[in-house]
């Protein structure tokens, strides 16, 4: 990894563990969180809750369309999820949720155009009354070992300001729609 891409990594890195923390003290759990750097500023995106793939789809498609349209340099997404290493005492295909050996983590997937993915695993800490007391060391996990529909942030190929436009017109839809749509709910209530 190139140095500047080592440098955008870390700041991504200093970003999810700092949040992370902070809504596990407060709240207890880690609602998911995408972290964008462009030239000029670091953009965050709290996504509602992912109620189904449908949910985690739409998301994916913002992030992307935002990482296009606002020439992001390195992006990171963050959220709570559950660790395995194989073993030979569990059936193949276990799902995290259900082995025997999870371990609780809270990653940060970090991205940079060029194709560069690194997944860093911090396993999190409680206390025997079960509260969140702190984060674990990092764990650098192999890119190819990860598997998540909430990845590949960025596209194959570099985009024209073609795509940069379309990009920003999409995201403007997508945008007024959402606000269309929260209006028509309060309005319910």
């Amino acid at each position: 990894m190139k140095k500047e891409d080592c440098k955008l990594v870390s700041q991504l890195l200093t970003h999810g563990r700092h949040y992370a923390e902070k809504y596990l003290r407060e709240a207890g759990h880690l609602p998911p969180a995408f972290f964008g750097i462009t030239a000029k500023n670091l953009i965050t995106l709290l996504p509602r809750k992912f109620e189904d793939a449908e949910d985690k789809a739409e998301f994916m498609l913002f992030v992307r369309l935002l990482g296009i349209a606002h020439e992001l340099t390195a992006a990171a997404l963050v959220a709570e999820v559950w660790s395995v290493e194989a073993s030979a005492d569990e059936l193949p295909g276990t799902p995290p949720s259900e082995s025997l050996h999870r371990k609780e983590c809270v990653m940060v997937s970090c991205e940079i155009p060029a194709g560069t993915k690194q997944p860093v695993l911090f396993p999190i800490i409680r206390t025997d009354a079960g509260t969140f007391f702190g984060l674990g060391k990092p764990e650098f996990a192999d890119p190819g070992s990860t598997r998540s529909r909430l990845s590949q942030f960025f596209p194959d190929r570099q985009p024209t300001k073609a795509d940069r436009e379309q990009a920003r017109r999409l995201l403007q839809t997508m945008t007024a729609t959402v606000k269309k749509h929260a209006a028509r709910a309060r309005r319910r209530l």
